[in-house]
């Protein structure tokens, strides 16, 4: 949280408001966007497949726990869970997320190997997802 705080006070130093502020993160990074989403005022946020869904980590909530307190609109990209079709945590997430009092949407896009986006076409696709997203919330 310290190091988005300074990155948030000088962003308003420089004349950004919080509304026209977001957080985007990747795996471990995506997990801490949805964190800092659930605990600061900012315009919009991104989770690309943050991992430590429904289990807390050193130091950080599980993620469906974090999920009712954001306070801004937040998108979630993860990909379909190993052997297909949509996993289970990232399902008990989207319920969590939505019960806050934000826009929320999760999507998931099927996996190619490890992850979703080693497929080109997927990976445009989530990356024109998040623009379009920033582009509706940060106003």
């Amino acid at each position: 949280m310290a190091d988005t705080d300074t990155a948030f006070g000088w962003l308003a130093e420089h004349g950004v408001t919080p509304d026209r502020m977001g957080v985007i993160g990747f795996d471990l990074g995506g997990s801490v966007a949805l964190l800092v989403a659930a605990k600061r005022t900012l315009g919009a946020a991104v989770t690309v497949a943050g991992d430590r869904v429904a289990a807390p980590a050193a130091g950080m909530p599980a993620l469906v726990d974090a999920a009712p307190g954001l306070t801004c609109p937040w998108l979630g990209i993860y990909g379909e869970a190993n052997g297909g079709g949509t996993d289970p945590e990232v399902d008990r997430l989207r319920d969590a997320a939505a019960s806050s009092q934000v826009a929320t949407d999760v999507v998931v896009y099927p996996r190619r190997g490890h992850r979703f986006d080693d497929d080109p076409d997927v990976a445009a696709q989530a990356w024109q997802r998040t623009l379009n997203w920033f582009d509706s919330h940060l106003r």
